[in-house]
């Protein structure tokens, strides 16, 4: 992952470049970060000064939780920072979602996949979305490497991979879109792809490039991305990409021995110069256009 490179403000802020970008040219009303996820809360001010935006530094409660957040809000408009804190602290998803710039039907879908979880399990938002898409998949919409939002976050703030892979920001939208088809969410990441063409050409190369390749995916905390080709049912790859792969211990073994995986009605099957490797169930290979 060497190659991937933000400019240097952004990468010491830890901020998601949809997310500042979003605000910068008006994609986003209201973009927010846990200031304990940055490393120069400075930074950031020198930042939004420099770019006529407005930040607030605000200590609350959001949504359900028992304990204080220090967040750091961004926008245009003190009064749309105020509105998007009370809305978070409220627990009104609905509101905070139309000031983050989400589509509706993403934050209704969002909002109703969030309820059906049993506490601290891990997600299946990835694979609901799977579910309610047809192909082709948009890789504009390839949010699997994007944490917020998924599964137990005690696991993802304490975990150093899903620390690391949050800091990565590999993801077009800054939200889960209600299907890898959606328009309103394809259009957002044609619009945030023309700003990374300008503002982060080399990140944006690397992130098409990696968005593209294969994944594998069992829920939203265990998935395997390849370096290979998918092609129909089946993935010939070299090696898995480590930085994007989150697997059971036996699990990754019998896929790191193998160079195929064939998908069929029973299951998974692995390979190694086509000889038998070992199987599993119970996941969906996705391969995003």
């Amino acid at each position: 992952m060497m190659e991937l490179s933000f400019k240097n403000m952004i990468e010491c802020l830890q901020f998601s470049p949809a997310d500042f970008f979003g605000v910068k040219y008006g994609l986003k009303p209201v973009s927010r970060i846990d200031v304990g996820r940055m490393q120069q809360v400075s930074l950031l001010n020198a930042l939004c000064q420099k770019e006529g935006i407005k930040l607030k530094i605000i200590e609350t409660k959001i949504y359900d939780s028992k304990d204080n957040f220090t967040l750091a809000y961004i926008s245009k408009s003190e009064k749309l920072i105020e509105e998007a804190a009370r809305a978070e602290r409220e627990g009104n998803r609905l509101k905070v979602a139309e000031l983050f710039g989400y589509p509706e039907c993403c934050a209704k879908f969002f909002i109703k996949n969030l309820n059906s979880k049993t506490k601290g399990e891990n997600g299946h938002l990835i694979i609901d979305i799977y579910k309610n898409s047809s192909k082709p998949f948009s890789y504009y919409l390839n949010s699997i490497y994007n944490t917020s939002g998924k599964g137990n976050s005690k696991i993802i703030c304490s975990e150093t991979f899903f620390q690391r892979l949050g800091s990565f920001c590999l993801y077009y939208i800054p939200h889960h879109a209600c299907s890898f088809n959606c328009k309103k969410s394809i259009a957002f990441g044609k619009e945030m792809e023309k700003i990374f063409r300008d503002e982060l050409p080399e990140f944006n190369a690397f992130l098409k490039h990696i968005l593209k390749k294969p994944v594998l995916v069992f829920d939203d905390m265990l998935f395997c991305a390849f370096n290979g080709l998918m092609r129909g049912n089946k993935v010939e790859y070299e090696t898995i990409i480590p930085e994007l792969s989150f697997l059971e211990a036996k699990i990754k073994k019998i896929i790191l021995e193998g160079d195929e995986i064939i998908k069929e009605k029973s299951g998974f099957y692995v390979y190694k110069n086509g000889m038998f490797v070992g199987s599993f169930k119970d996941a969906i290979l996705l391969q995003f256009e």
